[in-house]
């Protein structure tokens, strides 16, 4: 494996942001016109110069993709130019010249990766189908999300979407709308970069966290030992400010974490930090749907929604915000949040 697995996370997204083209009006009426409704997916790729390197993936992988997108369908392709590839490419560093250089079983395996979260199965979605903030499953299995706020927008699993610059391309087994950046899921961002350090030790490292650490040493419930272990696990992290929020308002009772002394109070400690663990999945941003509902290890749910960000519901009436999604770690991942969430039994037990 070539040293692209090793790539700095923020040189990678640094760069790969420098590289966003746009293309002109001229430019997007060439492509068009060299469209039509009488092709599938790929002869339409293949017919369209600006698309070449799309075509030239679509091989490279050796994933069957040629032959899947040139099936019956329904489609709906998400196509990055040419410019986009090379914006990729360049980003990769010296190592990945041309698409050629995907030359390794893992290499393909990845470029597919790429690739099928480029792609809808069983629906040809004009852009008129698509609504603000919606979420939509890949062939890849990770979703893409939609923002229509000055034109059409397709978002991936880093911080920079995609424009839709040519839109509702006609095939005979589906639609194509040229994109102006490759999409990258979670799954190949963390291939890029992989994490070394667990959900305990992200957190040890990490001084706004330093109060979580504390609170699973408190609980005296072998968390540190459970959240250690090889998962994996979804873990909505609470920021220092939000457990010092908690605290005040629990009362002059509790002026720090080491007032949860007695038996009682830890476990107490205790449902509420488990009530932030999602056991059995790594749940990245990506993966989430508006409404969606997690049951947790302390076993009652919490509720997502999406609206204007990624808000994580408990028993109370007020949500709390993720303000750093999708940290990776070697079991699982971290999310980041601004308010301590509580379970309905937490509630009762507190109002008692």
């Amino acid at each position: 494996m070539r040293k692209f697995f090793k790539l700095n996370a923020i040189a990678f997204f640094s760069v790969f942001s420098l590289f966003l083209l746009s293309c002109n009006d001229d430019d997007n009426n060439a492509i068009e016109e060299e469209m039509t409704a009488e092709l599938t997916i790929v002869e339409t790729a293949q017919a369209t110069p600006a698309l070449s390197l799309l075509v030239e993936a679509l091989i490279q992988a050796d994933a069957g993709l040629v032959e899947v997108l040139s099936g019956d369908g329904p489609f709906t392709v998400f196509a990055p130019t040419d410019d986009a590839f090379a914006a990729l490419l360049e980003s990769l560093g010296n190592d990945y010249n041309s698409l050629e250089d995907f030359d390794t079983p893992e290499e393909k395996e990845l470029l597919a990766k790429v690739l099928t979260y480029h792609v809808v199965a069983g629906t040809a979605a004009l852009s008129n189908d698509l609504m603000q903030d919606m979420r939509i499953e890949t062939f890849q299995g990770e979703n893409v999300s939609v923002d229509l706020n000055g034109g059409v927008f397709i978002g991936d699993a880093t911080n920079t979407a995609a424009e839709v610059i040519i839109r509702d391309v006609a095939t005979t087994n589906g639609v194509v709308h040229v994109i102006d950046k490759v999409l990258l899921p979670q799954e190949v961002i963390n291939a890029l970069n992989p994490p070394t350090q667990n959900i305990v030790e992200t957190a040890q490292a990490t001084p706004a966290l330093s109060l979580l650490v504390e609170a699973l040493i408190q609980a005296d419930a072998g968390l540190v030992e459970v959240l250690s272990g090889d998962g994996p696990f979804t873990v909505f992290a609470p920021t220092d400010d939000a457990f010092a929020a908690l605290l005040e308002t629990l009362g002059d009772n509790y002026n720090s974490l080491e007032d949860f002394d007695t038996v009682e109070e830890k476990e107490l400690l205790a449902k509420i930090l488990t009530y932030h663990v999602v056991s059995g999945i790594a749940a990245y941003a990506t993966n989430l749907t508006d409404g969606m509902m997690i049951a947790t290890v302390q076993s009652e749910q919490v509720t997502i929604n999406l609206n204007g960000g990624v808000f994580i519901g408990d028993a109370t009436d007020t949500d709390a915000q993720v303000i750093i999604a999708n940290v990776a770690t070697t079991n699982g991942v971290v999310h980041v949040i601004n308010k301590i969430l509580l379970p309905q039994e937490v509630l009762d037990a507190l109002q008692n």
